[in-house]
């Protein structure tokens, strides 16, 4: 079965982002490494965002799609 490709990206964000998620819960506040992983966790979180709205809009999910905009 084929995948669209922004569904792949938005499947790959949200896993990107669960990984980053927990090593910022791990890693020591203030240290240079919890910053660089919160920084993958936002922007992975931000990609994910964005792609679910794209998909929610291509669908026609109205409710999908103001959730995705409110999470972004």
């Amino acid at each position: 079965m084929q995948y669209p490709p922004i569904l792949l990206l938005h499947i790959s964000a949200g896993m990107v982002g669960m990984v980053s998620g927990a090593a910022a819960l791990i890693l020591r506040k203030g240290s240079p490494r919890h910053a660089l992983v919160g920084k993958v966790f936002v922007a992975s979180m931000l990609t994910m965002a964005t792609t679910a709205t794209y998909l929610a809009v291509l669908k026609h999910q109205d409710s999908n799609i103001g959730g995705g905009i409110l999470t972004f």
